[in-house]
């Protein structure tokens, strides 16, 4: 009876018994994120030429450049790659990339004499002024989660590059700072129900190359409601610089609100 016979050999097989441990897995998501910053801004700008001192140059006060900026900042999201194991169901790996860039005009007549590099302005002289700033952070983040709180410390690596340049009708003068940072962070944020958040961010910086002579902060409190794949995000920032060398400084403070929207895949 090849119906009876077959019964019996599935009765034979047995199935894996459950031992409690669960398989390594992963999953991914991946945001784009579109934000836009509105700072007020304060800086100076230094550099030495050949044979010569420069002055620092208050970007505002001096050049009459504008004390506040409307920035969009473009994000390559977050990677966030999590990890799940036996031991560690609540911890993940997260990595994020931000690029911004802007620029500042001033013009003004001089009241007193300014020296940019080798390039010097007199007193009374009439001078139009540009400053630029570019912006790349990296960021590895290690994240820890007990519903609903969420805390963690991350590893900044931040390039920036300002380059100051002073035109009149005789003279013209062009400088560039650039300087790689690394530092770290702490973050903490909280979901008290479905769809909301809120938290705080915080990272010190300092030089690769001048240590001692760079420091930098950036600060950040934020809340926001998240839906399937959209994340919509307001807060305030506080990005704070240092660098303070010999033949060469930059100075700048950037303060204000700024808000973002995020598309989140999942993976």
């Amino acid at each position: 009876m090849p119906s009876l016979t077959a019964f019996v050999l599935l009765l034979q097989v047995r199935l894996p018994e459950d031992t409690g441990e669960r398989p390594n897995r992963a999953s991914v998501e991946f945001s784009a994120v579109r934000q836009t910053w509105f700072p007020d801004f304060h800086g100076s700008f230094r550099m030495d030429g050949g044979t010569t001192r420069g002055t620092s140059l208050r970007l505002v006060d001096d050049l009459h450049m504008p004390d506040h900026a409307i920035i969009p900042i473009y994000g390559g999201g977050d990677i966030s790659v999590t990890v799940r194991q036996t031991f560690s169901e609540k911890n993940r790996l997260l990595f994020s990339a931000e690029y911004w860039n802007h620029s500042w005009t001033g013009r003004t007549t001089l009241s007193s004499p300014e020296r940019l590099g080798n390039a010097s302005f007199p007193e009374g002289e009439y001078v139009e002024s540009h400053f630029h700033m570019t912006f790349l952070t990296l960021d590895a983040f290690v994240v820890h989660e007990e519903k609903p709180f969420r805390i963690g410390a991350t590893i900044p690596i931040h390039h920036i590059s300002a380059r100051t340049r002073v035109d009149s009708l005789v003279e013209s003068g062009r400088e560039t700072i650039r300087d790689v940072c690394w530092g770290g962070g702490v973050f903490g944020d909280v979901r008290p129900i479905p769809y909301v958040f809120a938290g705080v961010t915080a990272r010190a910086l300092t030089s690769f190359a001048n240590a001692g002579g760079v420091f930098g902060l950036d600060l950040r409190g934020y809340a926001g409601l998240e839906w399937g794949p959209f994340r919509v995000e307001g807060g305030y920032r506080s990005m704070t610089y240092d660098l303070a060398l010999r033949e060469k400084s930059l100075r700048y403070a950037l303060d204000g609100p700024y808000a973002s929207l995020s598309l989140i895949l999942r993976f």
